[in-house]
């Protein structure tokens, strides 16, 4: 989780309502240890407590389960509901939760001192526990954490509840800081941290070493700006260009640092290959009357230019460089694939986006080019595209914007501009009709297809649909295996939800959700949040499987999802703070959301095969449900 979202996560958790934070005990921890022993006993004995408790249930079996949206009721014999306690109140603390698997991490007071709690379990007593908002590092698999404090005038960093990490240096303040430390990133491959460690060098000079897995370096890294290393796609290497700091980094002295030791070779911008085996480097040189880059492979040079952009694909062994060569006031730019000039590349104008862009298999590549005449076109493959005022960037299905795409067999996709107001869908060398005002626009992960709005209209593979007409169109989205679409048209004050094309019964919905509907897995069912009245119904808010209506609560319902055997569906309508979920139709839990907004992400996930996890909260605390649907329902029992 990125320090965006783990302060979008804080602020949410840290705005519960008043009432489940001031009754508490005046000794936090001791609060802690009660709740965990609490939990222990709950475990051990039958199940009966109130409605407001997580993974609980009050009452009798209702005479239709599946209609009981706010009565009494039992789960269906079979179903496994597991509840640990994963953080207690807290007077003041602050929380952190887990990109994956719900693992929670509570930042308190024992006494005058601080400490984490993971899990319920209590770490070590800090004077200080840098980071505020970021304190806590996740790994991006969610099974490991990190933070980092200040014990005497010690800089301690601590992971997975043990210590990694002691520092005693203070910087030129003379006192250790979160500049010691923070911030910490674990590698992609979830195995290995890093950070920056700055102190003092000399007496008017801090310099940074590079701590990976608690090993620091020598003094001269580059700092914490990440972008000044190289860390290969496996996770397990990283390279980066040391600097002498003597005389305040006066002397100009630089070596390739790889995997912490000095390379025999000099060498700049260091690029791992896509099988994180090899390293490209650069390093800029003098000849008579110019200054040219050489590129060196592993150290062995392998080509020189005036200048040169090396584009490492996300896969395979295409390594695309972008060269310049310069002739008198002219410079000419083309791409060399092998160390061969690629045919028809050579270009006279300059790179108008941001280099080379690669397929997700790393067979196919494309660039945006401008013109002389500051027109556009991308260079696909080794093929010109046409020419156009300009290409578009574009967002699919909400994401960031983006310069081009490629559909799953590999073809280009991008937006031209005719600056008339006209836009054009580019699918490979396939030109659609015109389009106004595309907002949004995805491209299928199998199958090769592409789906764009274009007021109020859809078009598919470059073809408009044909549909009704329709005030806006949005939530354009692909089965899993590419061969369905689905998206949301308004249409007369309505939302209708359209499946292939086609309008579904029951579809009279809210836009406003971030996830309206959903496909199962294996892209053969569709659930959405519907009304049993259609576009034109009252306000029985449930949920719709393949076009049948199942009430889903008397409040807000949302959070639909599909186990990853596609054989459960999983939902919850929240009231307030309080929700009731659902599994293939029938209520599991009741508790309260973990926030006032209701499930975060990162608090709501399928789990295993079959089953969902989820965090919630009660009187000791904050817990992680764990719910495994009875053998004998599945969304085919659903009634």
């Amino acid at each position: 989780m990125n320090s965006h979202n783990r302060l979008a996560m804080l602020a949410a958790l840290a705005a519960l309502p008043c009432g489940y934070i001031n009754a508490q005990s005046t000794n936090p921890i001791q609060a802690a240890k009660d709740a965990l022993n609490r939990s222990k006993q709950q475990k051990a004995a039958p199940q009966t407590a109130s409605a407001n408790s997580p993974a609980s249930t009050s009452g009798k079996t209702s005479a239709n389960a599946s209609a009981n949206t706010t009565g009494p009721f039992t789960p269906p014999p079979g179903t496994k509901i597991d509840a640990v306690l994963l953080a207690p109140s807290m007077p003041g603390a602050a929380f952190f939760v887990s990109p994956h698997g719900i693992h929670m991490a509570t930042l308190g007071h024992s006494g005058s001192r601080w400490t984490i709690i993971y899990d319920g379990a209590e770490g070590p007593k800090f004077d200080q526990i840098y980071g505020g908002p970021a304190a806590i590092a996740f790994s991006p698999d969610g099974s490991r954490y990190a933070y980092c404090g200040r014990q005497g005038d010690d800089v301690v960093v601590t992971v997975d509840g043990k210590e990694m990490f002691r520092s005693s240096q203070p910087m030129v303040s003379g006192a250790v800081g979160d500049a010691s430390c923070s911030p910490m990133v674990f590698t992609s491959n979830s195995k290995h941290l890093y950070f920056a460690n700055y102190s003092k060098f000399d007496s008017s000079h801090d310099a940074s070493r590079f701590v990976f897995d608690g090993q620091a370096s020598p003094p001269g890294a580059p700092g914490n700006d990440w972008r000044a290393y190289s860390f290969s796609p496996d996770g397990n290497h990283f390279a980066y260009i040391w600097g002498d700091p003597t005389n305040g980094y006066r002397q100009n002295i630089q070596k390739l640092i790889v995997d912490g030791k000095p390379a025999p070779y000099s060498g700049g911008n260091p690029q791992w290959t896509a099988d994180s085996q090899h390293l490209y480097t650069s390093v800029r040189t003098n000849i008579p009357n110019k200054t040219v880059v050489d590129v060196s492979y592993d150290g062995k040079p392998v080509m020189r230019a005036d200048d040169v952009r090396l584009f490492v694909p996300p896969a395979g062994d295409m390594v695309v460089a972008l060269v310049t060569r310069v002739s008198g006031n002219i410079a000419t730019q083309f791409l060399s694939i092998g160390g061969k000039i690629v045919p028809g590349s050579e270009h006279v104008g300059g790179v108008a986006g941001n280099g080379v862009h690669f397929s997700a298999d790393g067979k196919h590549y494309a660039i945006r080019y401008k013109n002389p005449n500051q027109h556009e076109f991308i260079f696909w493959d080794g093929k010109k595209g046409l020419e156009y005022a300009r290409v578009d960037s574009f967002s699919e299905r909400g994401g960031p914007g983006q310069e081009m795409s490629f559909t799953s067999d590999g073809r280009v996709v991008y937006l031209g501009d005719d600056a008339g107001g006209s836009q054009f869908l580019v699918i490979g060398d396939q030109e659609s009709d015109a389009l106004r005002m595309v907002t949004e626009l995805t491209v299928a992960q199998a199958g090769g297809h592409v789906m764009a709005n274009s007021q109020g209209k859809v078009m598919l593979d470059g073809k408009y649909l044909p549909l009704p007409p329709a005030s806006s169109v949005g939530h354009l989205m692909f089965s899993p295996d590419g061969a369905h679409f689905a998206f949301l048209m308004s249409q007369g004050g309505a939302v209708v939800l359209y499946r292939d094309g086609v309008a579904q019964a029951n579809s009279g919905i809210s836009d406003s959700l971030a996830v309206p509907f959903v496909f199962s897995p294996d892209s053969k069912h569709l659930a959405w949040i519907c009304r049993s009245g259609g576009p034109s119904g009252g306000n029985d808010v449930g949920v719709c499987l393949d076009g049948k209506y199942f009430p889903g609560g008397g409040g807000e319902t949302s959070n639909l999802t599909f186990s990853a055997d596609s054989n459960h569906l999983f939902w919850n309508w929240r009231a307030g703070p309080k929700f009731r979920a659902f599994a293939d139709g029938k209520p599991i839990v009741d508790g309260i959301a973990p926030a006032p907004s209701g499930f975060p992400k990162e608090a709501w996930e399928a789990a295993g095969t079959s089953g969902l996890i989820l965090l919630t909260k009660d009187n000791d605390g904050f817990k992680r449900v764990s719910i495994t649907p009875a053998p004998d329902s599945s969304i085919a029992t659903m009634r």
